[in-house]
């Protein structure tokens, strides 16, 4: 996996005065890492289906933006960084087929 910064992430500059800033950082390193993914959706009948994903992934120079003081905000990469969780979704359709019933 690749993922280069975006032009907010390397240049944006904003400076709300008592509100806050924003200063991006030219300096950023593009992400890069593995990630890995397992589901598995399955049909529930009556136009109804369910999706189960569990994902992980490691990356290295992540791009965060970050505030020590909730007000003025900059970016930067992190050395490591690791995400895992569970993805659920239901969807169900809610008008009839055409010509079908309820």
């Amino acid at each position: 996996m690749f993922k280069a910064p975006t032009a907010d992430d390397l240049y944006y500059q904003r400076d709300y005065g008592a509100y806050g800033s924003y200063k991006g950082n030219p300096d950023l390193k593009p992400e890069s890492g593995h990630t890995e993914q397992i589901g598995l959706t399955r049909d529930m009948g009556r136009d109804a289906s369910l999706d189960v994903r569990l994902f992980r992934s490691i990356l290295h120079d992540a791009i965060d933006w970050h505030s020590a003081d909730r007000k003025n905000w900059t970016v930067s990469n992190i050395a490591r960084e690791k995400k895992r969780g569970l993805s659920l979704s239901w969807k169900q359709k809610l008008s009839p087929s055409e010509g079908g019933e309820l």
